[in-house]
């Protein structure tokens, strides 16, 4: 019996505007979908996790995706980009990933307005 590790999440924040005051936004709905995606990957050369400087800390990348789905793509403008769905995971003959080895956590972020979901009305 092979295990698996979800190790790749769509991570959906849903906010509306505060009716009340400007500039204000509230989150309404938070939705996390894991998946289980095979990274091939090599170390990225700037790797410094023991970096204090802000910029090496915001630019910090561990790793070069060799085989990238289109949502992990650096190839593609993100204004072109699409939030990682079930096709591109496993419609393309990709594996999942098995629970050992080196693994490579990865996520997305959406962020998408809900004008409908009244904050009163939320899941707690």
């Amino acid at each position: 019996m092979k295990a698996y590790v979800h190790n790749h999440v769509n991570i959906e924040i849903q906010y509306h505007a505060v009716e009340t005051e400007t500039d204000k936004f509230r989150i309404v709905r938070f939705v996390v979908e894991p998946f289980s995606i095979k990274h091939d990957f090599a170390p990225a050369e700037d790797d410094d996790d023991d970096a204090t400087d802000t910029d090496s800390v915001t630019n910090f990348k561990v790793a070069e995706i060799e085989n990238p789905i289109a949502s992990c793509n650096p190839l593609i403008k993100d204004d072109r980009k699409e939030h990682t769905n079930y096709d591109m995971v496993y419609g393309r003959g990709r594996d999942p990933q098995l629970a050992s080895g080196k693994v490579l956590f990865t996520y997305d972020v959406k962020w998408t307005e809900n004008k409908e979901l009244h904050w009163a009305s939320r899941w707690d």
